[in-house]
């Protein structure tokens, strides 16, 4: 897999409606840093105050209601041509996105809690410079956009906003213990990733609580003739033994491959001042990918009986 990260050369300026912000600030154009938001670009450039002093965080409140285009340039690395696939991978976009690659779109994303892969090897020039655009929709109008739309909903603190209406971090529109800023930008890795063969998209691991754990990894082919040559697994205990192995099950849609672990004494993991803290060492290859993971076996109940003092109030 060849990888090209893509957090260089960056600026961020305003655009669409700019009824919301100050005059002077309409046409500038400043450096972004990525991983960031606009907020840190803003205060770093100079044009804004300390939105955590005094009462900045009110007269700031234009940054969360205007739309933000970011936007870089940069040459390919001719190695990425080689392989089969050619991927924009964002890890992190916060949060209402446009995403343009040469004047073309890519792919638009409306949740700040995941990552987002494009496939762009017919958009990616391989001897010009690229161009790429991400345009970030203002998250307190499309909150408010949306609550008009599937009606208003209770919710709590988020002065700057409905909260509830956008898969956005809910303190971003404030709390009872910090400001309303509403923010955008690529707060995460951005990059391109060449790749051939089979791509491990992610591994989840279950643990029943007793003694059998589950592992399953996700996988991706560059293309649908490709035939998954390697598939391997190993994992190495702090204590006991396997006492059973399954030699692993496909599955259809999504792509998939299962193991089954049955354990002697499962050692369990506990907070500190309860227990050691055993870890499990999982490694999963599929043809050349590979997942390292270190594994700690617990389960979490959520306790709904009633305490002593509500159950003696309601028994009054």
């Amino acid at each position: 897999m060849i990888k090209q990260t893509l957090h260089g050369n960056w600026t961020v300026r305003a655009v669409g409606d700019l009824s919301e912000m100050p005059a002077h600030l309409r046409d500038l154009v400043i450096s972004a840093k990525v991983p960031g938001c606009v907020h840190t670009d803003l205060l770093r450039a100079g044009k804004i105050p300390d939105p955590y002093l005094d009462r900045n965080e009110f007269s700031l409140q234009w940054i969360g209601q205007t739309d933000w285009e970011y936007r870089t340039t940069f040459g390919a690395d001719p190695k990425l041509f080689e392989q089969e696939r050619i991927d924009l991978v964002a890890d992190g976009l916060d949060t209402v996105a446009r995403i343009e690659l040469n004047g073309q779109l890519v792919g638009e994303t409306q949740n700040m809690h995941r990552g987002y892969r494009f496939d762009v090897r017919s958009r990616l020039r391989r001897r010009e410079s690229n161009e790429l655009t991400i345009t970030f929709l203002s998250p307190v109008k499309y909150a408010l956009a949306m609550r008009e739309k599937l009606t208003p909903r209770p919710y709590v603190n988020g002065p700057a906003g409905p909260f509830n209406f956008i898969r956005k971090m809910a303190a971003n529109f404030g709390w009872d213990w910090g400001p309303g800023l509403p923010t955008c930008g690529i707060w995460r890795g951005m990059r391109l990733e060449g790749w051939e063969g089979a791509r491990i998209e992610r591994v989840r691991t279950r643990f029943d609580g007793n003694n059998v754990l589950s592992v399953e990894m996700v996988y991706e082919m560059s293309s649908e003739s490709h035939l998954v040559a390697d598939v391997v697994e190993s994992l190495e205990l702090p204590n006991g033994r396997i006492i059973t192995e399954s030699s692993g099950s496909w599955h259809g849609n999504p792509r998939s491959w299962e193991w089954l672990y049955e354990l002697e004494d499962p050692q369990l993991w506990w907070p500190v001042g309860y227990g050691g803290q055993p870890l499990y060492k999982l490694r999963v290859r599929c043809d050349r990918d590979e997942r390292r993971l270190m594994l700690g076996l617990r389960t979490v109940e959520l306790d709904t009986s009633p305490t002593t003092s509500a159950a003696s109030s309601s028994s009054k």
